[in-house]
């Protein structure tokens, strides 16, 4: 929620939290509004979840969908209202929002398996917007809608027994023309995790600690899913220059074959200006070393 970079000033020092220090009092009420209507929308569907097991129990419907369709609306209906106000930095904007909306219940998706556990032959579904992997042989739907849909495709992690020998792929960023200014970037870095991976998950130290060579005078604040990492990377006294970015220190899975760069795939999701500003035509690459 706290994604502008603009203030150059990380939310948390230590690195345990990601985002940034909001540059102005509007980006702040826009930030604490989504936090505040995702942390709702998290414990509504929990909640649908909770009718459905009682009414199965008693033999009644367990289609959740309805009430969940219900919970997303009303959401959506305050990311309309919250971006008509114009206070929100381009990175919380309605589509942003409908992103942070998607995780978040595709979070409570995934916690009903801890809740009401199943075997792991079973399938659940979610609907969600891009791709999201399971971590265990569940799957879930992937559309291209933020409205809940049918279908459901099958998607899992690759296990990976990690080696001790590294490899490194690097991160760099270009922009269409000089007068494209960034200031911050969010990407999303997506990995053959059966041939590398990461140890640890989330922002843990371990995490953190797999990203060296940041470029100089630039904030990162790393965030590994399993199977991707979505790299929050700001310029603190200037803007970021095109060019190297960070190096991922991965780790090889034994008995995996080594990856290549076609193995990865780089995209920017949020590239602002000094102002906050969307910047357009920036693109991000992955090369070897």
């Amino acid at each position: 929620m706290y994604c502008d970079s603009t203030s150059g000033t990380a939310l948390d020092p230590s690195g345990d939290d990601a985002g940034f220090v909001p540059a102005g009092k509007g980006g702040l009420a826009c930030a604490d509004a989504v936090a505040k209507g995702l942390a709702k929308l998290a414990g509504a569907v929990l909640t649908c979840h909770r009718k459905a097991a009682a009414s199965g129990l008693k033999g009644g419907a367990t289609d959740d969908e309805p009430c969940e369709t219900s919970a997303r609306a009303k959401f959506d209906a305050g990311t309309t209202k919250l971006v008509a106000k114009e206070g929100c930095p381009a990175c919380l904007g309605a589509e942003p929002q409908g992103t942070l909306a998607d995780a978040i219940v595709t979070f409570a998706e995934q916690a009903s398996g801890r809740l009401y556990p199943c075997p792991a032959t079973m399938t659940t579904t979610s609907s969600t917007t891009g791709t999201i992997r399971s971590t265990s042989s569940t799957t879930s739907s992937s559309t291209s809608s933020s409205t809940p849909s049918s279908t459901t495709t099958t998607s899992t992690l690759v296990a990976c027994n990690p080696a001790t020998t590294h490899r490194p792929f690097s991160v760099s960023f270009t922009v269409p023309d000089s007068s494209v200014i960034v200031q911050g970037l969010t990407l999303l870095i997506d990995y053959p995790e059966g041939q590398v991976t990461i140890p640890g998950s989330g922002n843990a130290t371990s995490v953190r600690q797999t990203i060296i060579n940041v470029q100089s005078g630039a904030l990162s604040q790393p965030f590994d899913l399993d199977y991707a990492l979505r790299e929050q990377i700001a310029g603190t006294a200037n803007p970021l220059t095109p060019g190297h970015l960070f190096t991922i220190n991965f780790l090889d899975c034994l008995g995996a074959t080594p990856p290549t760069v076609a193995d990865f795939t780089c995209t920017v999701e949020v590239a602002t200006d000094p102002l906050g500003l969307p910047d357009q035509g920036v693109m991000c690459t992955v090369s070897a070393g």
